[in-house]
């Protein structure tokens, strides 16, 4: 048993599992998610030195507030995982926090200047692939909204 006691005789806890995968992610390089995180050129994803030396120190500041199947999720997703820039959240809304994933807001920003504007300005002015613009213009995306 660790001294942490969140070992098990059939694995690790999963509360466990989550903390040692954030390490992993962004100090591992041999880790296949490491390019996204520890690696990347511009502003890689660190984990702070309280939760990085001591798996203890990370349970301390953040089991009350994690159930099982929650997912850790950065709130500033240009900062690391350091505490107050941390939550626990499910898997729906740890999806629209992809890159590439567009809000409604957005979508109805863009349908609004498809009245006036032509769909390769738009995909300039707001940084998003003309691709996308052009689904959204044909209905084959957002088509409700």
């Amino acid at each position: 048993m660790y001294k942490h006691g969140f070992s098990r005789r059939s694995g690790f806890h999963k509360f466990y599992l989550v903390w040692n995968s954030m390490i992993q992610r962004c100090h591992n390089p041999n880790v296949e998610s490491y390019s996204r995180y520890g690696g990347r050129k511009e502003n890689p994803v660190k984990v702070c030195n309280r939760w990085r030396e001591s798996f203890e120190n990370f349970r301390d500041d953040l089991f009350d507030q994690w159930e099982d199947g929650l997912q850790l999720d950065r709130i500033e997703g240009s900062k690391g995982y350091e505490p107050g820039n941390v939550r626990f959240v499910n898997k729906y809304i740890q999806m629209r926090n992809r890159k590439g994933v567009i809000s409604i807001d957005v979508v109805k920003q863009i349908k609004e200047k498809l009245k006036n504007q032509r769909q390769c300005d738009i995909a300039k002015e707001l940084k998003i692939p003309l691709y996308t613009i052009n689904r959204i213009a044909t209905g084959k995306s957002f088509k409700e909204i």
